[in-house]
């Protein structure tokens, strides 16, 4: 059974610090905290070092699919 997730990390890019929203879908039985972190990273070209997730929290799949609602990966 998949898990859905809603999170917000803290990146500091260098020239400022933002703030990066998302949502994940899992079957893991945890949040993937490390694997977010450097996916972020990664997509900012920013380290890894500078990405804090600082907020997640389980959703209803019918609030990740309203949250994703006309996006694509």
């Amino acid at each position: 059974m998949n898990k859905y997730y809603y999170f917000v990390a803290s990146v500091d890019t260098d020239t400022d610090i933002s703030l990066y929203c998302g949502t994940w879908e899992t079957s893991d039985d945890d949040f993937p905290l490390m694997y977010i972190r450097k996916r972020i990273a990664k997509q900012l070209n920013v380290p890894t070092k500078r990405v804090v997730i600082t907020f997640y929290n389980e959703i209803t799949e019918t609030n990740y699919k309203a949250y994703n609602n006309g996006k694509q990966d």
